[in-house]
């Protein structure tokens, strides 16, 4: 029986402006390296300095 995964990665920029609200999620990407290009494009345009966090979402199989 081969293994199945059970998540999927998602990896989210995210920056805390400082309103009290807590961190913002800018953009979501499926790759880390969409998100590093990403945080990259927020640094040389916004001037701000955003971090990226990697969540994992449950696969719902809808054949179960």
């Amino acid at each position: 029986m081969a293994y199945k995964r059970k998540t999927y990665d998602v990896y989210e920029v995210v920056y805390d402006y400082g309103y009290g609200d807590g961190p913002d999620v800018l953009t979501r990407c499926t790759t880390l390296r969409e998100a590093k290009e990403d945080c990259k494009a927020y640094i040389e345009n916004e001037r701000i300095c955003p971090t990226i966090r990697k969540r994992r979402y449950p696969i719902h199989d809808s054949n179960a």
